[in-house]
């Protein structure tokens, strides 16, 4: 099985019933015809131009500004034009609302893209949908569907909103309805929300996974904001494109872990994935567990030994449901353009081992010696790759270890946090790989900075990472933090299980790999890692008949 992230995308929606919320941008209603906020303004200024006497051409907001000495505000504008609301709401009718002409063209009009959309409203698959657009079209074509959805413009609904759990759909406009002057246009009105609206924003951003469609992200924000601060990454996010996303796009997509999918057209792909949804829910054909159910599994299996051996069938179809992830399609090891190739397969990476890494966890945490050996064989599947054909950037290729190496440490953590020293010995000491047709010890592989390049790093962010004392490793410390929240629920006890994991790591390595330098983690300049490792220490001191010898260090939990 090779997933597509279109067929990713399909597959999440339809396990997580609900648990997905739509972010429409302009886009998703191109193909009606209806002009954005700024449109409205630049065809309010030609207008004003050519009552002046003037023409705006070809810049009517440069036009305007020279003119005025201030930008242009959609407010302002509006209200010389029509300064009676009656007046207003006239004026934008004929922006937004279709003439007998336009239906008979089929503009202005609920397109393919809403109607499919409202069709997976429809069916349980989707109750949020989230939009900067001011039109009327998704909310009519949810519907004319048969859902009456609870629309959300303005602070005063968003106080009287009934409890989301009782709504069957919601549609929350955060730039304002047509029908209300108050729509957001200007730069001063996108910057900064209500804090209403903020809050609503951040409680369905935390609960809801995200799928991302015709919205460019380069004015809006607040929205970006609200994007940026929300903490959750229960589900994996989504992202379309057409072409190249924007720079602020590019930036909140990346900061999300979203998976990108190039489309040619909202429409097109709307109708496509709720086909597919639509074909999963038919054919009722056994798809990838979520990652709330995988554990669940887990945690079941582990708890009765009669459970063993779908425990191993789960994690082994897990690791080839991986691995043909990961494999396909073949992705370009010397791409045109390296930052972005570099960040869309670190993200698919993430992507194809958020529910293995979870189980691996969960392993770690919760095993009593019985099924560390089903994680090293994991680890040995997941590192086997095909010698390079041609030309390739080194990052690329050292970044194909990256899916072991996450299981590696997801399994590490949870196990040294949970003081189960016979899984991080398993995971340590145990797995080999072939390399230069010889059999070695996988860790001699997987040296973090070695497979998250630094260099890579910097070009996918130079600002982030450019100037940073060990970047690969704050980097590994932010991609798997969820795969054990659930676990470690403590921020402070993560970041001190994260640092102490990485120093008896960077020890065994120097064991194992027979060299005189290890990798240095964040641990080597946080002082709040200090506490960490001298506990380890002290505690090694005291237990030291319990603790196998590497090289002289004391260091790896000798187990049963």
């Amino acid at each position: 099985m090779r997933l597509e992230p279109l067929e990713s995308a399909a597959f999440a929606i339809h396990q997580n019933k609900g648990a997905y919320a739509l972010l429409l941008g302009s886009g998703m209603s191109r193909s009606a015809r209806i002009p954005t906020g700024w449109e409205i303004v630049l065809d309010l200024i030609e207008r004003l131009a050519q009552l002046k006497g003037d023409n705006a051409q070809p810049d009517a907001a440069a036009w305007y500004r020279e003119r005025y000495g201030e930008p242009p505000e959609y407010d302002k504008l509006v209200e010389e034009f029509a300064r009676t609301q009656d007046e207003r709401s006239a004026l934008l009718r004929g922006y937004i609302e279709p003439s007998r002409e336009d239906r008979e063209n089929n503009l202005k009009v609920p397109q393919a893209g809403h109607r499919a959309v409202a069709q997976l409203v429809a069916n349980g698959f989707v109750k949020v949908t989230i939009t900067t657009n001011f039109d009327p079209l998704i909310e009519q074509a949810i519907e004319e569907a048969g859902v009456v959805p609870d629309v959300l413009s303005t602070a005063d609904q968003i106080k009287g909103a009934r409890p989301m759990h009782q709504a069957r759909c919601v549609v929350l406009k955060v730039n304002g309805d047509y029908r209300d002057i108050r729509i957001r246009n200007t730069e001063k009105e996108l910057s900064e929300y209500e804090p209403e609206l903020d809050r609503h924003l951040d409680s369905l951003l935390d609960e809801h996974g995200l799928l991302v469609c015709g919205w460019s992200a380069d004015y809006d924000v607040a929205l970006c904001a609200a994007l940026h601060r929300s903490p959750s990454r229960r589900y994996t996010a989504y992202w379309t494109r057409f072409g190249q996303l924007s720079e602020e796009a590019n930036r909140v997509a990346h900061q999300r872990g979203a998976i990108t999918i190039p489309i040619k057209d909202a429409d097109s792909f709307f109708v496509e994935l709720a086909d597919k949804v639509e074909a999963i829910d038919a054919v009722g054909e056994p798809h990838p567990l979520s990652v709330e159910g995988a554990v669940a599994a887990t945690k079941t299996f582990i708890a009765e030994e009669r459970h063993r051996v779908r425990l191993e069938d789960m994690v082994a179809t897990e690791v080839e449901r991986t691995k043909d992830y990961v494999r396909g399609p073949e992705f370009p090891l010397h791409p045109p353009d390296f930052s972005t190739a570099f960040g869309e397969q670190l993200r698919r990476y993430e992507a194809a081992t958020e529910i293995l890494c979870h189980i691996a966890a969960t392993v770690g945490w919760y095993d009593q010696g019985e099924n560390a050996h089903l994680l090293t064989r994991a680890l040995e599947r997941l590192a086997e790759t095909t010698r390079v054909q041609g030309p390739f950037y080194r990052p690329l290729e050292q970044l194909r270890q990256y899916p072991a190496l996450r299981v590696l440490y997801a399994t590490g953590i949870s196990a040294l946090a949970a003081v189960r020293a016979h899984v991080l010995r398993a995971v340590l000491l145990d797995p080999v790989a072939l390399h230069e047709e010889e059999r070695v010890p996988l860790l001699t592989l997987m040296a973090t900075p070695g497979v998250l390049m630094k260099e890579a790093l910097a070009k996918l962010d130079a600002e982030k990472f450019g100037k940073r004392h060990t970047p690969s490793s704050e980097y590994m410390q932010a991609s798997l933090r969820n795969a054990v929240r659930s676990l470690i629920p403590s921020e402070e006890r993560y970041q001190g299980a994260f640092d102490l994991f990485e120093y008896v790591l960077g020890l065994v390595y120097l064991d194992v790999a027979q060299r005189d330098r290890a990798p240095v983690g964040r641990f080597g300049w946080r002082r709040e890692s200090r506490v960490w490792i001298d506990g380890f220490v002290s505690q090694v001191r005291e237990e030291g008949d319990a603790i196998a010898s590497v090289k002289g260090r004391r260091v790896v939990p000798r187990g049963d």
